[in-house]
């Protein structure tokens, strides 16, 4: 059956494609760690760098990059 354009995913038929891929965590300002739920729905996450964007010298925004690796679903 077709789905709408806007339509998020969701699991179907008990496969999901993103389980063991790597994906960048990117969020604005600094913290110590990533969120909770992002920690736990990958096996590790570290951070791998922090973006500073200034503008006539002065520090404007920041960005901490972490890379997190191997996703595995969340029990229910």
């Amino acid at each position: 059956m077709p789905r709408p354009e806007c339509e998020t995913y969701t699991e179907e038929n008990g496969v999901n494609p993103f389980v063991g891929r790597n994906a960048l965590f990117i969020r604005s300002g600094v913290k110590d760690h990533v969120p909770h739920n992002i920690r736990a729905a990958f096996q590790s996450t570290e951070p791998v760098g922090t973006v500073e964007v200034s503008r006539f010298g002065k520090v404007i925004r920041i960005w901490q990059v972490f890379l997190c690796r191997s996703y595995r679903t969340l029990p229910l």
